[in-house]
């Protein structure tokens, strides 16, 4: 699958496994070892910005943007806020 990918503030053109999980699309953006057992880390996509490329009957276009969520930048809860 070929889509937009945002990592931090960047943005770039990427080539990702598409898989389905349950009827659900994913992204796998990376393998890891998790005790032995190789794992992916995938995040969710919406079907309905899938297409399917002409010709190449494996090969999907994603028409909307995906986040790395290890770069997402957390705000602290809202109590921790307040106390600052």
């Amino acid at each position: 699958m070929i889509h937009r990918h945002r990592v931090g503030d960047q943005s770039l053109r990427r080539v990702s496994e598409l898989v389905f999980v349950r009827g659900e699309a994913k992204a796998v953006l990376e393998w890891i070892d998790s005790s032995g057992l190789r794992t992916p880390i995938y995040i969710d996509m919406d079907r309905s910005k899938l297409r399917l490329t002409r010709g190449i009957r494996t090969l999907y276009y994603y028409d909307g943007t995906t986040v790395d969520p290890r770069t997402v930048q957390l705000t602290p809860p809202e109590e921790q806020r307040k106390s600052r």
